[in-house]
């Protein structure tokens, strides 16, 4: 275990050296920066070797090409075909997707953003994408293209991403009712007071609702309401569930400082504490809230470029580097079960 820890504390080390060199340098220096940065982020994620409780369901979708595009999206199972029927090893599909995963990452976020967006992304992202890699690909993604439009404020672009992740994975157009509800103004202070409502329903029943509902029985994923992920969630200490919260509570109580651009954000960040809410009733909420896992990294961002509240966001910083610690030692790949990310082991290793 601890040559995993060296491993996985020298890649966050190493991301965070890279981000801050992005930042302080220009043309081929920036360039130099960023190319060193992508390798840093995907040579793990792609020499890995059965890390991720999810690469073995990944393994097996690669070896079913008659059944691919019934199991998975069609960008996916197109990706594995073209694959498979090349001759090309499973493995292969790893390295693939570790690319897809982390370049828009190293390459996609601008520089005023990149030192709080790579803190925060290796702190709370980097370890579950080792598992959830389609997933992983739509919160990169996507985390890049809401970045890019509070820049530029061209909301193209983000539906353009958004439809193009779908194809990877359906979760996507989940994102999309933030970005339109985006339109219409709501006080951030109005939203913190609904979060204890949002809570009461939930206590309340409205999770059965839901379950119940034929919108969702006949959707890709009715099949969770009966299956094994429909179950009440257990819960250790809480301390992991109140830090996954921390971040976008505390950006909701500072967003009334923001123009109405940002409001993506406040929305994104209420949705993700709703999805928390959630997972700590049923497990398959779990799913939900780890797609908009986006929202708190995007909002560290902000609070970083605009709301200058330093020692909030060293605080953050400094119980997340807890937390990454203890992700480490909780994920064992035995246990079968949580992330599967420890100890790391390559592909030479095999």
């Amino acid at each position: 275990m601890a040559e995993s820890f060296l491993i996985y504390n020298a890649i966050l080390i190493s991301a965070l050296v890279c981000s801050i060199g992005i930042k302080a340098c220009r043309g081929w220096g920036e360039w130099a920066m960023r190319v060193l940065l992508f390798a840093v982020l995907t040579i793990p994620a792609a020499l890995r070797y059965n890390i991720g409780t999810d690469y073995s369901a990944y393994v097996s979708i690669y070896a079913s090409s008659a059944q691919l595009f019934s199991r998975v999206e069609i960008g996916f199972a197109g990706l594995n075909y073209l694959l498979y029927h090349a001759g090309i090893s499973v493995e292969w599909m790893f390295v693939i997707m570790a690319v897809l995963i982390y370049a828009p990452i190293a390459f996609g976020v601008r520089k005023k953003y990149i030192v709080p967006t790579i803190v925060f992304y290796m702190l709370t992202a980097y370890l579950p994408s080792f598992s959830m890699i389609r997933q992983s690909l739509v919160i990169s993604w996507i985390l890049v293209a809401v970045l890019r439009y509070l820049d530029d404020n061209h909301i193209g672009q983000l539906y353009i991403t958004i439809a193009a992740a779908a194809f990877i994975h359906l979760s996507a157009v989940i994102v999309l009712p933030f970005v339109l509800f985006r339109r219409i103004h709501i006080s951030a202070w109005w939203v913190l007071l609904l979060l204890p409502v949002a809570f009461v329903f939930i206590k309340n029943g409205l999770i059965d609702l839901i379950f119940e509902s034929d919108l969702f029985l006949d959707s890709k994923y009715g099949i969770y309401a009966v299956n094994k992920f429909n179950r009440q969630t257990v819960i250790g200490s809480g301390l992991g569930i109140v830090l996954k919260m921390l971040t976008p509570l505390l950006y909701i109580i500072l967003a009334r400082h923001l123009d109405k651009r940002y409001d993506v954000v406040l929305y994104l960040s209420a949705g993700f504490l709703v999805a928390v809410m959630l997972s700590t009733q049923v497990h398959i909420f779990n799913r939900l809230a780890d797609l908009l896992s986006l929202a708190p990294i995007i909002a560290f961002s902000v609070m970083y470029d605009k709301l200058r509240k330093p020692l909030w966001l060293i605080v953050i910083t400094l119980l997340m580097t807890i937390n990454f610690q203890q992700t480490i030692r909780a994920n064992q790949s035995f246990q079968g079960s949580g992330l599967g990310i420890t100890p790391y082991v390559t592909i030479f290793d095999k």
